[in-house]
């Protein structure tokens, strides 16, 4: 009983936030294993409180993480994971602040909810690439949801001037329409399966890719300077899309040429 009430005493302090230097340190399994405990004694005790949506929000983000790092073949369920804790997290969020239409959110909630609607929004494009089989989100709504989301939280972001995060974030729903692109242009004769709008082609979505992929690269340099890891990584995000529009439409062979250019250069 002791080692019980000691063991909730600490769930119940647990930073949120420890996620990051546990999977950066390799300990997936003990974040998920502690974020799991905490998210559920916080609800046995508290409820749908903001402290639970946060610890959803860290799991969503572990799992994340996790796709990316995957080397098992199960990238596509690690992403719908996060997604649904994602979708989870934001839920109980808008839930909170409906309650209490007259209370304005502090900056730091608001900076809260664009985070986990960019996270939510970039899952589930990375689920609707990777998928296999009958899918248990239709890769279509994966898509626009995926836009929609992101696209939300780079607004919130914007509005509050929050400069940390727009160039990632800007990446990021460039990066829903790069994923979205790649799908049409594998599978053209499959437009029902990814697509809600009959007038989307992979053409355009490289176009609508490419529009976010520049201005983030701007940011990215503008904010760190062109020879910051993020610059370069996002210099060669753009080198990437521009040779993916290329073999559409010959007229972008010299911008890949140029950005490959300047990719090798740096």
């Amino acid at each position: 009983r002791a080692q019980t009430e000691a063991r909730n005493k600490e769930l119940m302090k647990l930073d949120w936030r420890c996620w990051k230097q546990l999977a950066d340190e390799g300990y997936f399994q003990k974040a998920e294993d502690d974020l799991t405990a905490a998210a559920r004694l916080e609800h046995e005790v508290h409820g749908e409180s903001d402290r639970y949506a946060s610890l959803l929000h860290a799991l969503a983000a572990l799992y994340d993480k996790r796709s990316y790092d995957d080397v098992t073949g199960q990238s596509n369920v690690l992403s719908l994971t996060s997604a649904q804790y994602a979708e989870e997290s934001l839920n109980i969020r808008m839930q909170i602040q409906a309650k209490d239409e007259n209370r304005k959110p502090s900056k730091e909630e608001e900076l809260l909810l664009a985070d986990t609607m960019v996270l939510y929004g970039n899952s589930l494009a990375n689920y609707a690439l990777e998928v296999q089989g009958t899918p248990k989100v239709p890769q279509s709504k994966a898509f626009e949801d995926g836009k929609r989301y992101v696209a939300a939280g780079l607004d919130i972001r914007t509005r509050l001037g929050d400069q940390k995060t727009i160039p990632e974030n800007t990446f990021t729903l460039g990066y829903v329409y790069f994923c979205h692109a790649q799908c049409l242009w594998g599978h053209p004769k499959q437009k029902h399966v990814y697509s809600v709008d009959e007038n989307d082609t992979a053409e355009s979505l490289y176009k609508s890719c490419l529009q976010f992929y520049f201005q983030a690269a701007g940011l990215y340099a503008e904010r760190d300077g062109e020879e910051a890891e993020g610059s370069i990584r996002m210099v060669c995000n753009v080198a990437l899309a521009t040779s993916q529009m290329a073999e559409i439409n010959a007229d972008y062979f010299g911008d890949a040429e140029q950005w490959y250019g300047k990719a090798i250069a740096i």
